[in-house]
């Protein structure tokens, strides 16, 4: 016990100290820093706590009081599962003390116990702070009386052990993974890519499932009150948070005392499980990442002439890859754009407007999944505003090759542009497929999509070039407030207005007379090609004239 409470003590004592000066001799503003986020992030809170509110006395009236707290005290411990699978990965699998507490007269039992105990109050806080959010508000609503408020204090205290005792759980495979992955960028990238593709496919079906049938007059409260009413049935199925819910909201004393007693117990016998799972999984792996393991490196090459422009692209695309953040920051558009517009043309499909005409409505809906293609794509092309900054200091390299900086110019504009292309062809085939499009208006997308890429894609590089964000520590430090970011948005926002408008005005008589001339679209079609291209000529001229000069002007 004596050597737990000192590693906890110790660990702890890291974890608030706070110190006045940074390493360079600079006064530390972290505090500062937080204290303007928060202050920032008030209306937000504001708006949340409000919606938690309205829920509330929606809730109340519909009498599913108890599910109410079910699910809020749920959503409490997704916010803690989050953020704890982290923190245990972070201070219990992989903690960069282990190789000085191993060698220590110290049990691991009571190395892993002080870490565990650790996190779980480091998730406290995280569970105070967003009950603050949702169960005061929620509360307050309900009318709740004294009592509850005092009892809330203890399903605080317990809520984040389950969450914790999955993550824990959780963690272990994702230790594996990560262990496997580890210095393989692009494999790790693709994965990340991937998992992050399902959970936006799952958070848009999700609104689409339970929100579609909302009339949009209604508020956030009323939208969610209506979403917790169609699966209350839902909430006894989470038993151990059905229990405690049903102590902020007892029928007697009795029922009380005995759901709080069947919730302490349950949570127990799962805090006893996962406890024993993990502790013998960190005992058997806490050695295998002491011996450090050599393997055996087998390196394969290969040359193969692809001239000066080819190997430039092969030898930054392996760069990119090689850091997981920039791979996935590249290849995050190849999943999100085409999730999205399949989500948004499934809200046009004829099951969802009954009544109406869909062929009527079929070259309104293929200028406008155009036009929001080419904002996404294009704002997320993180290859191009990312062209010059993802150098980093190996950017002064580049001025001491022998090569034609048109060429290094001419490998980073074509890199960037296979990401976005791939992107928009895809996108290109989902919109033809799910509107049941004729095969021109495919190829008349595609013709579109590659001209304005291209030519958006030549300014992207340009003005990251004008002004790279250079000696970065990390890539999300360099790409955050990139002045070739900010700029992709207003293009993107410019194409899409530009796009509306051409479409607006050769389909307007669909929406007066019913009917189009056979002209129509054919001539619509032919003004975009013409447009985009010119501007694909215009933007690559102005690139490849003032490239060199701004190239000269960075020193070292």
């Amino acid at each position: 016990m004596r050597d737990f409470s000192i590693i906890l003590k110790t660990l702890l004592r890291q974890k608030f100290r706070f110190q006045r000066y940074t390493a360079n001799g600079k006064k530390n503003r972290v505090l500062l820093a937080f204290i303007v986020v928060g202050v920032a992030c008030l209306p937000m809170i504001a708006l949340v706590a409000y919606s938690v509110y309205n829920t509330g006395l929606i809730m109340k009236a519909a009498d599913v009081v108890t599910e109410g707290y079910t699910y809020l005290i749920t959503a409490l411990q997704a916010v803690v599962l989050f953020t704890g699978i982290i923190s245990m990965l972070n201070t219990i699998y992989f903690s960069k003390d282990t190789e000085f507490l191993l060698p220590l007269p110290v049990k691991t039992s009571s190395i892993y116990t002080a870490k565990l105990v650790y996190v779980y109050i480091d998730e406290l806080i995280t569970g105070v702070l967003t009950s603050l959010l949702l169960l005061i508000p929620y509360a307050i609503a309900v009318n709740a009386p004294f009592f509850v408020y005092i009892q809330l204090l203890l399903v605080i205290i317990i809520a984040p052990m389950l969450p914790l005792l999955l993550g824990a759980i959780i963690a272990i495979p994702l230790m594996w993974i990560i262990g496997y992955f580890k210095n393989k960028g692009i494999i790790t990238s693709v994965v990340y890519v991937l998992l992050m593709g399902i959970l936006f496919g799952l958070y848009y079906y999700f609104i689409y499932k339970y929100t579609g049938s909302v009339a949009e007059e209604s508020l956030p409260g009323q939208m969610l009150a209506n979403l917790i009413v169609s699966i209350s049935d839902g909430a006894r199925a989470i038993l151990p948070n059905y229990l405690l819910a049903k102590t902020l909201n007892p029928a007697s004393f009795g029922e009380y005392i005995l759901n709080f007693l069947y919730a302490i117990l349950i949570y127990a016998a799962l805090m006893g499980i996962a406890v024993t799972i993990s502790s013998l999984v960190y005992r058997s792996t806490i050695m295998k990442q002491l011996e450090n393991p050599k393997k055996k490196m087998v390196v394969k090459s290969s040359e193969k002439r692809v001239g000066i422009v080819g190997s430039l692209i092969k030898s930054d695309a392996k760069r990119l890859f090689r850091d997981p953040n920039m791979g996935t920051f590249t290849l995050f558009q190849l999943v999100i754009v085409p999730i999205i517009v399949v989500f948004m043309l499934y809200q046009f499909s004829g099951d969802n407007l009954s009544g109406v005409d869909t062929a009527f409505l079929k070259p309104v809906i293929i200028i406008g999944a155009v036009a929001f293609t080419l904002f996404m794509g294009m704002s997320t092309n993180t290859a191009a505003t990312s062209a010059f900054t993802r150098e980093n200091r190996n950017f002064y390299v580049l001025k001491t090759l022998p090569i034609d900086f048109k060429n290094i110019l001419k490998a980073k504009i074509y890199l960037a542009a296979i990401f976005s292309e791939i992107t928009l062809i895809i996108t290109s085939i989902v919109v033809a497929v799910m509107t049941k499009a004729e095969w021109y208006y495919f190829f008349a997308m595609v013709g579109v999509y590659t001209f304005l890429n291209l030519g958006t894609t030549c300014v992207q590089v340009l003005v990251d070039l004008a002004r790279p964000r250079l000696n970065w520590n990390t890539f999300n430090e360099g790409a955050k407030n990139n002045p070739s970011s900010l700029m992709s948005l207003l293009i993107g926002f410019v194409m899409m207005l530009v796009v509306v408008a051409i479409g607006g005005i050769f389909l307007y008589p669909l929406f007066t007379t019913g009917t189009l001339s056979a002209w129509a679209e054919p001539v619509m079609w032919g003004i975009l090609l013409a447009i985009s291209l010119v501007y694909m000529i215009i933007s690559y001229e102005i690139t490849m004239k003032n490239s060199q000069k701004l190239f000269d002007r960075i020193e070292q």
